[in-house]
């Protein structure tokens, strides 16, 4: 799997005329790895996603747009695009247009919730920034 993976999710959001800000995006691209891992039993992209204080963080990605702080992101470094088609199209398309219009809470509350990889993972800031193991996403989410 490509390492432009998360890239590809921002931009379909951007094309679509509707942005997203770093933290959907980190939700966002999370319950991708968790839905690719569920359904086809292998992670969307090679990225580590480690647990912060607001949810699961792709450190990478993060600071490639933290300078938008809370604003939402509309603009993508085009070369990074990965190009992709078929059932992980349909995966990520699927996705990305049904969580990108929730309130971040919404996703959090599924996301951060008690029990859930995230949880199990930053145990009330004992685990910050520290890996969420690919194998507790797919099974805990």
């Amino acid at each position: 799997r490509s390492t432009l993976f998360p890239y590809t999710t921002l931009f379909r959001s951007i094309r679509d005329k509707q942005p997203i800000t770093n933290l959907g995006l980190q939700q966002i691209l999370y319950v991708i790895q968790r839905e690719f891992l569920r359904v086809k039993g292998e992670p969307a992209f090679t990225e580590s996603i480690e647990a912060w204080g607001f949810g699961p963080a792709i450190p990478s990605v993060y600071y490639d747009y933290s300078g938008s702080g809370a604003m939402r992101i509309s603009i993508c470094d085009m070369e990074n695009i990965l190009d992709i088609d078929g059932a992980d199209k349909r995966i990520v398309d699927r996705l990305v247009e049904s969580k990108r219009g929730l309130m971040y809470w919404d996703l959090s509350s599924d996301i951060n919730r008690e029990g859930g990889a995230w949880d199990m993972t930053y145990k009330n800031g004992e685990g910050y920034k520290a890996v969420i193991p690919i194998k507790a996403i797919r099974e805990y989410g």
